[in-house]
């Protein structure tokens, strides 16, 4: 029996249906209507936080947010983010503990999650890509599209939204001529970043949680497929010796991108550790949900990009001070193996322990 991954009206009914379900932790966040998609859907995400939702001092509390669905095909991300939903709010309001294969959490742990920190759950950020991806007709050209749906200019259609975010955007400029940089100015290209950052409605959506949810210090993007867990940087191989040299300083543009060369992204040591170890936290949870080794590392040694959401998040800090420093993670679930971005029925459930092992200890580990 093939696994049956919800629509996108599934995604949304079965997010909103957790608020009459556990009305004193679940609130809907409706995402603004100036950011609707092409296709005209306006998005929704999912604020968890216990015990009473509607007290105000919630929003003192850490907050962390989950993200999923960036890529159309990655079918399975945004079903983990509605299990993960689903079992913190059941766990919590039964008083009952978690198991994900032989991971298991107690129930003050569950507990201990929901009532000390304010959840944000937006599991599906691009609903027209994947809609259109799903068919039908379902052929091999819409099983594999990655981008939204907004028609561009030279009759191509679509902006990889994780490419589309506020860091290092004019690629051409910030990175050595010759860096392999998975970012496209072309329209036609899969990976193509868009005109500019948050030319688009998805991406948009994503910083204005980060500009309102103020308290959100922790993110992490759920994609696949890879078994990886990835912290920043993005850009060029880790330093943290020389803080004049980052992405803010044009002094260095054309040299970023290259391994191994001069030019290395500052980061604080005790950021690099912090990052390392929540990263190595849910590699060990996920190894022990069942027995898989996913690889941590720095999200530069899987490739260079420009404009994605993890090094979006964690940048804001340094171009801003005002604002708060976000922690930002990328986890590529599940393998090739597995069945790429569609797993067969018996390893997306062992995907699905593993994930939602990985957050859950996440947000112990916090």
């Amino acid at each position: 029996m093939p696994y049956v991954y919800p629509t996108v009206g599934q995604i949304e009914r079965r997010l909103r249906n957790l608020v009459p379900a556990h009305p004193n932790i679940c609130k809907i966040i409706i995402l603004p209507a100036s950011n609707r998609t092409h296709n005209g859907r306006q998005c929704i995400a999912l604020e968890i936080a216990g015990p009473n939702i509607l007290d105000a001092s919630v929003r003192s509390r850490v907050g962390v947010l989950f993200t999923g669905g960036v890529h159309a095909r990655e079918w399975a991300p945004p079903d983990i983010l509605l299990n993960i939903a689903k079992k913190f709010t059941q766990a919590y309001s039964s008083r009952s503990g978690l198991s994900f294969g032989s991971k298991s959490f107690t129930a003050t742990q569950i507990q201990s999650i929901v009532n000390n920190k304010d959840l944000f759950i937006f599991p599906l950020v691009n609903p027209d890509g994947q809609n259109y991806c799903r068919g039908p007709p379902r052929t091999a050209a819409r099983l594999r599209w990655r981008k939204n749906r907004r028609p561009l200019p030279s009759g191509s259609v679509g902006v990889d939204i994780n490419r589309n975010f506020d860091f290092l955007f004019n690629f051409r400029t910030a990175f050595h001529p010759s860096a392999p940089v998975a970012t496209s100015d072309v329209e036609s290209d899969e990976i193509y970043c868009g005109s500019s950052a948050f030319s688009e409605a998805e991406s948009k959506n994503v910083g204005w949680l980060f500009d309102n949810l103020t308290n959100i210090r922790y993110f992490v993007d759920v994609h696949s497929y890879a078994g990886e867990i990835l912290y920043s940087w993005g850009d060029d191989e880790n330093q943290t010796g020389q803080p004049n040299m980052n992405f803010r300083k044009s002094t260095y543009n054309g040299s970023r991108g290259i391994a191994g060369d001069a030019y290395r992204e500052y980061i604080p040591s005790s950021d690099e550790i912090t990052a390392r170890n929540l990263a190595t936290a849910m590699g060990n949870a996920i190894r022990s949900s069942g027995g898989r080794t996913y690889t941590v590392k720095q999200a530069f040694d899987l490739y260079p990009t420009s404009g994605a959401s993890d090094d979006y998040a964690y940048s804001r800090k340094f171009v801003d001070p005002t604002k708060p420093k976000v922690f930002a993670f990328t986890i590529e679930c599940g393998t090739r193996a597995d069945g790429g971005y569609w797993p067969r029925r018996d390893r997306m459930l062992i995907i699905l322990n593993e994930i939602c092992a990985a957050l859950t200890q996440f947000c112990l580990s916090i």
